[in-house]
């Protein structure tokens, strides 16, 4: 990376300079979901600048509020940093790991651009998400940069990295220059020549030869399938059948929605080869959904689903990280099982998979959906116990209100420093378990009319 990038320039002025910026240079990584990328990144530089900046006047503040003199955004602290947020707008998330903001946290900028996808104001950001619409997809892009020389990753997990210096002074003049009127037709102009379909193609070749070079295939293969036909989805699933990991289960995943596909025989194979002491329980999971949906192999299905769900702990993990999607499973097509796993998910180690469950019965608000939210709420607690107690109080039930309310929560030591996990959850359980009723509204519905009101697992009614 050169100074030979500046060679091709276009003017911009304001009333404080005569700044030129480089555009043109851009093409020299190729393609729009890579051009777009590169101006995104700048312009996250230079916004993780203004943050660290406005981060100041936060200092001697609460955890969370209104910014001084930003009307109509909000922060709140996190570890080691702070999220700046217009509600409905912007999200800026950094860690306080330089002075300055040079370092990216690659998950904060996708969450970001996510954030300002569908915003007139951002167009590096609107135009990135339009070649890679997923938050995945973008990470993966940072990997495409490092080997460019680009970027220059700083951990061993790909996480934060920082730009090449070439990029790193450009980012504030580009920032700049995207913001002026007219900057879109120029830009535009520059970096997707033809308009964007001429880019469709190329764009879509780039999607099949990343799925075999990317060390995130299985997180590509969405944008794959999106308009693949039903051999080349056959073509392009087959190979992560064949192993066991995440992105073998995703393949499944989207199988599932797909059944014009015929049914592959590798899904059943995974199943009978995976190790309950051995392997995660995602892939074996989507199998037996599979299989299950599409009346397969039920016999095996149906045994293994029953090996899998019953393990009281997973290798990693100090309970089941799955248990809540067994049980939702349950739920929605072998109800004979529901209510043991539904009792499980209800008091697993993993808080995750006790909010989602509880977020659920909440929805479903019926009396055997109280019942079993407060004896788990009466159990052994927890540090999940807040979600539980979140769930009574989004009920219509104004027993199970009280219950909620009679939970004491986590008790704090005299002599405590900081927050504890247990106190982290109780701190956002009400808000968690509010977004979950509107993920979990529509299947809610469906269950309600399905079970009695007074439902005690058995089956059939």
């Amino acid at each position: 990376m050169t100074g030979a990038w500046c060679r091709s320039r276009l003017r911009v002025h304001d009333a404080r300079r005569d700044t030129v910026v480089a555009v043109d240079w851009l093409t020299r990584f190729g393609p729009p979901h890579l051009t777009w990328l590169v101006a995104a990144l700048l312009v996250q530089r230079d916004r993780q600048r203004w943050h660290h900046a406005v981060s100041e006047r936060l200092r001697d503040l609460d955890d969370e509020g209104p910014v001084p003199e930003l009307p109509g955004w909000r922060y709140y602290r996190h570890g080691i940093g702070i999220c700046l947020y217009e509600p409905g707008g912007e999200s800026l998330d950094v860690n306080f790991n330089d002075e300055s903001g040079a370092i990216i946290d690659v998950w904060f900028f996708a969450a970001r651009v996510d954030s300002v996808r569908d915003s007139p104001r951002w167009l590096a950001e609107r135009r990135l998400w339009r070649w890679r619409p997923m938050r995945e997809v973008i990470v993966d892009g940072c990997e495409e940069l490092a080997a460019l020389g680009a970027v220059r990753y700083l951990s061993e997990y790909n996480n934060t990295l920082v730009l090449a210096p070439e990029l790193e002074a450009q980012a504030r003049d580009v920032a700049e220059d995207l913001a002026t009127p007219g900057a879109a037709e120029r830009w535009l102009a520059a970096l997707e020549p033809g308009g964007e379909g001429a880019h469709v193609a190329r764009h879509r070749a780039w999607i099949r030869e990343r799925l075999r070079t990317s060390s995130r295939a299985g997180d590509l293969l969405d944008l794959a399938l999106h308009d693949a036909t039903v051999d080349e989805t056959v073509a392009l699933c087959r190979p992560f059948l064949a192993g066991q990991d995440w992105a073998a289960g995703h393949a499944i995943e989207l199988l599932r929605d797909r059944p014009e596909v015929p049914p592959l025989p590798e899904v059943a194979a995974l199943l009978r080869r995976a190790s309950v002491t051995d392997d995660h329980p995602f892939a074996p999971y989507q199998a037996c959904a599979y299989l299950i949906e599409r009346g397969l192999s039920r016999e095996l299905a149906l045994e293994r689903f029953d090996a899998w769900s019953q393990l009281d702990e997973v290798t990693g993990y100090h309970g089941h990280p799955l248990i809540e999607e067994f049980a939702i499973f349950a739920l929605r097509l072998v109800p004979g099982r529901a209510m043991q796993l539904v009792r499980q998910a209800l008091r697993n180690a993993v808080p995750l998979g006790v909010q989602r469950m509880a977020g659920l019965l909440a929805a479903i608000d019926q009396r055997w959906c109280h019942r079993e939210l407060a004896a788990a709420l009466a159990g052994p607690r927890r540090a999940s116990h807040s979600y539980l107690a979140a769930a009574l109080r989004r009920t219509s039930s104004d027993l199970a209100r009280r219950r909620a309310d009679a939970d004491p929560g986590p008790q704090r030591a005299p002599d405590a420093i900081g927050y504890s996990f247990e106190e982290i959850i109780h701190a956002r359980a009400n808000d968690e378990i509010e977004d979950d009723l509107a993920e979990w509204r529509p299947l809610a519905a469906v269950l309600r009319a399905r079970y009695p009101e007074a439902w005690d697992g058995a089956w059939p009614i």
